[in-house]
């Protein structure tokens, strides 16, 4: 209900109409694990923070407890531009995981581009969230020339790919993996 009052705020007050009006009347499903979601080797869903269909919006009961206020509005428009850019209809006959990655840069690329063109207070990543990863960095990381740091959460964000599309994305870093 707080997200709900925030999203329905101006863009200026750290709200999103728009997307209010989008996620307010679809169902918020608490879920540890959704059907036909990979598990890890040990057989553990590894459906661990949120996630849409374009109908439903699914939140890991755990992931939401740990999250501040402001932190559930930013993830509750991470999956409503999913939904906005028919990310899950999209998706097919792409390697899930690396379409994924490229979805959340594009998601993440409009949070971040809205967040600078409104002027809002606060910052966007870190804390649960996660510190943002660059998209040449993966690159280099690829490419074998850097390593991930280990115990630091990041997410696929970096304003640098506001307007590509999760499809010229993926392109490049197939072209990098295949190198």
């Amino acid at each position: 209900a707080t997200c709900m009052t925030r999203m329905y705020r101006l863009p200026v007050n750290g709200g999103n109409p728009f997307l209010f009006a989008l996620t307010q009347s679809k169902p918020h499903i608490l879920r540890d694990e959704l059907p036909g979601m990979p598990k890890d080797d040990r057989g553990i869903p590894t459906f661990n923070t949120a996630a849409t269909d374009g109908k439903n919006f699914y939140w890991n009961p755990t992931f939401l407890s740990q999250l501040i206020n402001d932190e559930v509005s930013v993830v509750m428009q991470h999956e409503s531009y999913h939904i906005v850019f028919f990310h899950p209809q999209r998706g097919k006959g792409f390697n899930r995981a690396i379409f994924n990655w490229m979805v959340d840069y594009v998601v993440n690329g409009c949070i971040e581009h809205d967040h600078t063109v409104t002027q809002r207070k606060g910052t966007l990543w870190g804390g649960n969230l996660g510190v943002p990863l660059p998209m040449q960095e993966l690159l280099d990381y690829i490419d074998g020339r850097v390593e991930m740091p280990k115990g630091k959460a990041r997410i696929y964000a970096d304003p640098l790919m506001h307007g590509r599309s999760p499809e010229s994305m993926y392109a490049d870093v197939l072209d990098h993996w295949e190198r």
